[in-house]
């Protein structure tokens, strides 16, 4: 797991309430008022130090586009001791911290940034969301969601400024994607469980029908209540929108929205698989495969895949590969080690001896050799 922030609005300057006159008793002689020159300096000490808030964040974002991210976080701690109570920071302070894996800090960013503005910014409520689990998750996404949508319309209704940056409808769409994803996992034992991820994969779809998310949650959604026909539809609608068959590309795949994920692709590739979509999920292996080549999920997915469209041959050098790395790269998916032992021994009763070291090209129709040990 793609950004607004959100800024509290300044609060106004506390009033010093004047001396006042008591019968009988002289007033306290007059304070001289300061000269101009004592004012000028006072204010711009005051914006000075807003100033420096505003540069700290300008070198936050420098860090974070050089990957600096422990030096970025030493900015954001310098701009809180001045401005403890911004919600800009605090944001930023929590993105930085799940970079670098101190969840704990990230959560307690995140909480202060919705104590200190509960009702401007939906960031915070989002990234809280991820953070948590179950009913907790749902409740955080839900209230993220609420102002996005309020300030998606009063954006689309009004030419004066809502809010701090635009939500777009992706943004939406992919909000609910989010909860769409909870009553896959933690909450999909409740009840209501199969009508809530329904209703929030179309408003994900109802928002940006561009999102291939949204369909790869659809077709997921779909495959759960064995509706095969409309799963496999939906996930080619969305593998259309970033995967691209031409022949004229030499890598055999364009792209026409940002491409999802690594993890993604090869969610996408096992989701093809159950919709008996083989060509299509090769595409999409062979893309990852030219991406990193020493990834055990997806040389076992290559195997399986070769396996079920009985491409025998084929399907022993993946999945020796598979098992190959398997044993250098620390994988710990005892199942998928299981299901590659077995697939293998099966292999060894339908096929005759294959030596060591036989290459096979028919894996990858790009004509990259695949290095079988």
């Amino acid at each position: 797991m793609d950004k607004v922030r959100a800024k509290k609005k300044a609060l106004p300057a506390a009033k010093v309430q004047g001396s006042r006159r008591v019968a009988g008793v002289s007033s306290a002689p007059k304070r001289k008022k300061p000269s101009k020159l004592v004012t000028k300096s006072r204010t711009k000490t005051k914006r000075k130090a807003k100033a420096s808030v505003e540069e700290l964040l300008l070198k936050v974002t420098e860090c974070v586009e050089n990957f600096e991210y422990d030096l970025a976080l030493q900015y954001c701690e310098t701009a809180l001791t001045v401005a403890p109570s911004n919600v800009d920071v605090l944001e930023t302070s929590g993105g930085l911290l799940l970079e670098l894996g101190d969840v704990d800090r990230a959560t307690q960013c995140f909480k202060s940034a919705i104590e200190f503005s509960p009702n401007e910014g939906h960031r915070k409520y989002l990234c809280l969301g991820q953070l948590s689990d179950g009913e907790e998750a749902v409740k955080l996404l839900l209230k993220g969601i609420d102002i996005m949508t309020k300030q998606f319309h009063c954006q689309g209704s009004s030419a004066t400024p809502c809010g701090v940056g635009d939500v777009t409808a992706l943004d939406i769409s992919t909000a609910y994607c989010s909860l769409a994803e909870l009553y896959l996992t933690d909450c999909c034992f409740d009840d209501d469980a199969e009508v809530k991820c329904g209703e929030y994969c179309t408003k994900a779809l109802e928002y940006c029908r561009s999102n291939p998310e949204a369909h790869q949650l659809m077709g997921s959604y779909l495959l759960s209540k064995l509706d095969m026909e409309k799963a496999r539809s939906t996930l080619l609608e969305g593998l259309s929108l970033w995967l691209s068959t031409s022949n004229d590309d030499c890598c055999g795949a364009s792209f026409n929205v940002e491409m999802p994920s690594y993890q993604s692709q090869v969610s996408w590739a096992k989701l093809l698989i159950e919709v008996e979509e083989y060509e299509m999920a090769h595409l999409v292996l062979e893309q990852l495969l030219k991406e990193d080549d020493e990834m055990v999920e997806v040389w076992y997915l290559l195997g399986w895949l070769a396996h079920l469209r009985d491409e025998l041959p084929t399907a022993g050098d993946c999945l020796r590969k598979c098992k190959e790395l398997y044993s250098v790269s620390g994988c710990q998916d005892e199942q998928l080690a299981k299901h590659v032992e077995e697939l293998l021994e099966e292999l060894d009763d339908q096929l005759p001896d294959i030596s060591d070291g036989e290459e096979d090209n028919s894996a990858c129709s790009s004509g990259n050799e695949m290095e079988v040990t």
